[in-house]
């Protein structure tokens, strides 16, 4: 008869006694280097949802230099005999279960400085416009303060430290016009909609997430429906009167742009106490209509030149993200591409892609993570695809998931890989460049039209001096499907 090996989970004492260890919130890759254990087993300990054998316990209190006291845990079988099938204590595990804590590692610092808000930034002349700590009416995870909406989002990121802080950083400061580039589905909203919940929590700052997706297309088509649109929502989402009946009135005499300025100046920036983050997201949509684009993004700019002298627009933080499929034509002294500061996300890493499939629950080791990797980078989106996938279809492993990738029958066909066929078929020049550097053959310039076109669309980087297609899946899928161009 085969004897069962009995198997630990930590108490609450014991789970309390790691998390002192990490105020700022514990990591699992760093506890699984320190103990010399898997990070699939640390999480499990960790998150209490899975019996671990006594030594792996042992290890990882020896690691941290605490005593493993018999209070510190219990057998999993005593649980299940006791309470039936066991759960996590929601009220004393701060981290949902299969959900990464977020951590920041200059926290401590960014903190203490914003507690001597306002203040001037060595070497520059910008107001430093940091306020409030966190109230205690929203949901604390690991230092961040999110309402029930955005927790269940958090379940889902996967954190880029470095980014976020350059964001939430940037946003402190007057005259900020931010920029967020990076072809589509590589997490730019997800990512800005975090940091500026924090920037609510902590800063009590006011937002405006404006997606362009949502407008009509009557809206896109005139400027003048544009900015009406534009201002009834940034002054719903504040809360305020939509002040509009004498907006035709106005634009007859001072025209669009100013008419829209003033609203702001007269119903927007005067009504609150805060600053105001307007996050325009999917800005590329207005790069279809040449004479909205160039208008609008020439008001954005004035209005960020405004904020240099006039105390009201300092109010204002501004932050674009868009995926730059088009070159814009604009007169460089009205665009507000070339001021400010310049995000562009990058792939995630390896620990990312690990990180994320710990997210999804799935207990992968690392060879299963770097064969999906082989097959599509580092891309969020086709990772998130692909977890989901595991999550939601029982029959479904990852050899037939990388066996069909790259055909119409396969998880990524649509509409992702569709959409860019579509585009590539479209515009034959473009597809010729493509076929050209999938089967290595390129020999024009880097700083070609068609080339800044395929890595603004995300189908191609440049890497090491090389231009390169951005993933196996890219290159096996558009060989076969491209053809004769």
């Amino acid at each position: 008869m085969k004897v069962r090996r009995p198997s630990y989970v930590l108490t609450t004492a014991g789970q309390k006694k790691i998390y002192q260890k990490f105020p700022q919130g514990y990591n699992c890759s760093q506890i699984a280097r320190e103990a010399l254990m898997h990070r699939t087993t640390v999480a499990r300990i960790m998150q209490k949802n899975q019996g671990v054998n006594l030594s792996n316990l042992e290890k990882i209190f020896n690691c941290l230099n605490l005593d493993l006291e018999k209070t510190d845990y219990e057998e999993v079988q005593n649980l299940e005999e006791g309470r039936g099938k066991r759960r996590c204590d929601p009220a004393t595990t701060p981290v949902a279960s299969g959900q990464t804590p977020r951590r920041r590692q200059a926290q401590g610092n960014a903190d203490q400085e914003r507690e001597c808000a306002p203040r001037e930034e060595e070497g520059r002349g910008k107001k430093w416009m940091g306020t409030q700590t966190p109230t205690n009416s929203q949901h604390l995870v690991d230092g961040w303060v999110l309402n029930p909406k955005e927790k269940d989002k958090l379940q889902k990121y996967v954190e880029r430290p470095l980014i976020e802080q350059q964001v939430y950083k940037s946003l402190l400061f007057t005259d900020c016009i931010l920029r967020i580039k990076a072809p589509k589905k590589m997490g730019k909203t997800i990512l800005i909609d975090l940091v500026l919940e924090e920037l609510k929590a902590k800063e009590k700052y006011r937002t405006v997430s404006i997606s362009f997706w949502e407008a009509d297309n009557s809206h896109l088509s005139k400027f003048n429906s544009f900015l009406r649109w534009l201002c009834a929502n940034v002054s719903s989402q504040l809360e305020l009167p939509v002040q509009l009946d004498n907006w035709d009135n106005l634009t007859k005499n001072f025209g669009e742009k100013m008419t829209c300025t003033n609203y702001f100046e007269q119903y927007v920036l005067p009504k609150i106490d805060q600053p105001l983050v307007l996050f325009l997201d999917n800005l590329e949509l207005l790069f279809l209509n040449d004479n909205i684009c160039q208008e609008f993004l020439g008001m954005l700019r004035s209005w960020n030149d405004k904020s240099s002298r006039n105390s009201l627009w300092q109010k204002l933080r501004l932050v674009l993200s868009y995926a730059p499929n088009t070159d814009i034509k604009i007169n460089p002294n009205q665009s507000p591409f070339n001021i400010g500061t310049v995000i562009e996300l990058p792939e995630f890493t390896l620990e990312q892609v690990q990180q994320f499939a710990e997210i999804y629950q799935l207990n992968w080791d690392e060879f299963q993570v770097r064969e999906l990797m082989n097959m599509v980078g580092g891309h969020p989106y086709l990772l998130e695809l692909t977890f989901r996938t595991f999550k939601t279809c029982n029959d479904m492993t990852l050899e037939k998931i990388l066996e069909t990738a790259p055909t119409k029958d396969g998880i990524y066909h649509s509409p992702h890989l569709q959409e860019y066929l579509a585009i590539l078929k479209q515009h034959s020049y473009l597809a010729k460049v493509f076929l050209s550097i999938i089967k290595d053959e390129y020999l024009g310039g880097m700083e070609s039209h068609g080339i800044k076109t395929l890595i603004n669309l995300g189908l191609v980087k440049y890497e090491d001096g090389k231009v390169l297609v951005r993933c196996e899946l890219y290159r096996l899928y558009f060989e076969n499907y491209l053809g004769d161009v």
